[in-house]
């Protein structure tokens, strides 16, 4: 059973407890009165020529830390939750805690323990939670994470957690991309049992998603999944399975002249009741044959990252790249759906897609994927550090910058 927790946590080996430091996280949804009051006149990426070093940040930029009385192992990201002065914390290895919003707060709450059952490492673990438009009244939490069943002695995805504090598991195991669905009580706590909404199987550690919200106009979920590390197989494609994509459904499952059952189940969806989601009727393969009609946007690598600004409704995708390009690729909201960026046939902005290629409407060269210095080096308000792995960095404790009006980084 979930039970408060102290606010200090003692860890061994690389990963020690890491404070958080972030900006405390406003209830309202619209720009904060502070930060950058016009935009830098600069071009693209400083004229498309990378810096030898990253730029110097100016003195008058700090951390802050919001939270100086709570730790966390490895945490990935937090999000305010609706209808409370509380904010939720999830952790790598499976651990999601709520706690007040005050600096002062000394206690955190355990809501959900995953980890017997959630891989980490690498591009894997517990890798995104989004809250649903009504959590005030339904109470409804929905995570993705690499799911392993744990069994000593167990084969394939049913197999034990590998890995350790200091040791990274072997790159090629067996896990499930799961997004399940829980209930939470009046205390803001749930157990292991849960609605599994999507439950497919993977077979790398390597270029998994996690990046997902709620629309706020449309309410529907989005969900980025990678590659699987087997961008052979898996991309480019929209016919098999639910990799190197954006995912959008709707889970309340509306139906009518809003969305409709899936008409075809991905290759490797194991999941016990499928399906527990419908489909939006303006998906852009709606209607195609032998299609997935989940499938919002394809040709994604290692999406780890997707936001939404709520006031422009502009989307903005995180990807790691292959070598030397690290991406950012937008959705605009006036954009048709079904967009094309390109992975693994070109990368950044090294030209265009030539036929044949999917795309249910024209390629769109002011969002395809677009070059930018490593992400190592920028900071990213809310989310964790766009890597290409999630490992443990017990020197480096995840620090958010003041945030930046008008502007995204």
């Amino acid at each position: 059973m979930p039970t408060a927790s102290s606010a200090s946590r003692t860890s061994i080996g690389l990963n020690c407890s890491i404070p958080l430091l972030f900006t405390a996280l406003s209830q309202i949804a619209q720009a904060q009165p502070y930060g950058l009051t016009t935009r830098p006149n600069v071009t693209a990426f400083y004229d498309n020529t990378l810096p030898a070093e990253a730029p110097a940040i100016p003195s008058n930029w700090s951390t802050v830390s919001a939270f100086p009385n709570l730790t966390f192992l490895n945490p990935l990201g937090l999000a305010p939750v609706p209808g409370a002065t509380k904010l939720v914390v999830w952790e790598r290895e499976g651990k999601i805690w709520i706690f007040e919003n005050n600096p002062s707060t000394t206690a955190k709450t355990l809501v959900l323990d995953l980890s017997s059952q959630c891989q980490g490492w690498n591009d894997s673990g517990l890798l995104g939670v989004a809250l649903h438009p009504d959590f005030a009244v339904n109470k409804q939490m929905f995570v993705t994470y690499n799911w392993r069943g744990g069994i000593t002695g167990g084969s394939g995805d049913n197999g034990p957690l590998m890995g350790n504090e200091a040791n990274s598991p072997p790159v090629n195991l067996p896990t499930r991309n799961r997004l399940s669905r829980f209930v939470l009580n009046g205390s803001f706590q749930t157990s292991l049992g849960s609605e599994y909404i999507i439950d497919q199987k993977n077979q790398s550690l390597w270029h998994d998603g996690g990046g997902m919200f709620f629309h706020p106009l449309n309410g529907f979920l989005y969900l980025t999944n990678g590659d699987d590390a087997d961008s052979g197989f898996t991309t480019q494609r929209i016919d098999r399975s639910l990799f190197s994509c954006v995912i959008r459904i709707d889970v309340d499952q509306i139906g009518g002249s809003t969305s409709h059952a899936p008409t075809q189940r991905p290759v490797d969806e194991v999941s016990p009741t499928w399906p527990r989601y419908f489909v939006p009727n303006s998906n852009p393969f709606v209607g195609q044959p032998n299609a997935l009609e989940e499938i919002f946007a394809i040709g994604l690598r290692s999406p780890h990252r997707m936001t939404i600004d709520p006031v422009t409704s502009r989307i903005f995708i995180g990807d790691v790249g292959a070598e030397s390009q690290e991406e950012v690729s937008v959705i605009e909201p006036n954009d048709p759906p079904g967009l094309n960026f390109q992975w693994p046939r070109i990368e950044g902005k090294n030209g265009n897609l030539t036929a044949p290629y999917i795309d249910s409407a024209r390629r769109r060269g002011s969002v395809c994927r677009c070059r930018a210095r490593s992400m190592e080096s920028l900071p990213h308000v809310g989310h964790r550090p766009m890597r290409s792995s999630h490992r443990a960095m017990p020197d480096a404790p995840l620090s958010i910058f003041p945030p930046m009006s008008g502007c995204r980084i």
